[in-house]
């Protein structure tokens, strides 16, 4: 699994990622 500070960042860039979702 990725890093909070990693999916922080996706975030950031917008990239919606279904990672991104389960942090959410």
């Amino acid at each position: 699994m990725l890093q909070p500070l990693s999916s922080f960042e996706i975030l950031a860039r917008g990239g919606g990622k279904p990672a991104v979702s389960k942090f959410n």
